[in-house]
This record gives C-alpha cells, sequence and structure tokens, in this order.
C-alpha cells in the first residue's frame, strides 16, 4: 500500500502551475468574438476558409473519428480526422454551438473537411 507523503516546494509548485508555462499545441486562435478589438498580430487573412453559421445538427456512428456537422446554408461537412483529441474538441465545441443556437465562426477547408470551430 502507498503511503501519501508530504510534497517538496518544487513539487508543490510544479502541481500548482506556478512558473510553468503551458506548451503550444498547434496555432493561436486567429479570429476575435464579435466586438472584440483585433488581436495584435494576427495574421491578415487568417480567418480566409471561416463561415459565420449555426450548426444545425450533428451526427456520428460508433466507428472512430466519424463525426459530422450541419452547417446551416453548407450542409453537412465532416470533422477533420488527423487525431483522436482533435476530433473530439471539434465535436464537443459543434455540440456547444448547436446547443447555444447562435452562429459558430467554422473553418471548412478545400476539401470540404471542417478544420476549426470558433463558439462565441
Amino acid at each position: 500500500m502507498t503511503v501519501p507523503r508530504v510534497l517538496t516546494e518544487s513539487e508543490l509548485s510544479l502541481a500548482l502551475g506556478k512558473g510553468v508555462t503551458a506548451p503550444q499545441v498547434g496555432g493561436r486562435p486567429t479570429l476575435d468574438p464579435p466586438g472584440a478589438a483585433a488581436t495584435a498580430g494576427a495574421a491578415a487573412g487568417a480567418a480566409a476558409g471561416f463561415v459565420s453559421a449555426r450548426i444545425l445538427s450533428l451526427f456520428t456512428t460508433a466507428d472512430g473519428r466519424n463525426g459530422w456537422i450541419n452547417v446551416e446554408g453548407v450542409g453537412w461537412r465532416r470533422l477533420a480526422t488527423a487525431g483522436d483529441s482533435g476530433h473530439t474538441n471539434l465535436a464537443q465545441l459543434g455540440a456547444a454551438a448547436r446547443m447555444q443556437g447562435n452562429a459558430a465562426s467554422i473553418n471548412i477547408g478545400a476539401d470540404d473537411v471542417v478544420r476549426e470551430i470558433y463558439v462565441w
């Protein structure tokens, strides 16, 4: 049986996130919420593949990475399948946008696959 022990100062600091910078995964957001001032240094044209629309419905099966969203005025689009966590994150944001009922900013690639979703 493992007995709990008192953490050292460095272990406690690490556990509390003091002095630790979270790693950057993927790119930083390139859009700002409606009404917010533009982010300094945002790349021009970063939102070229975005549509602003409501998500009307979602679909999935028991197969891995098989999530779809129905975008108002666009139709069914598959969620990116590059990785399990990314696919799950897109599905969660899609579900949040559907439940909220407001327009989301959705990046649909040239291959008709959803790459990013912003929910305001």
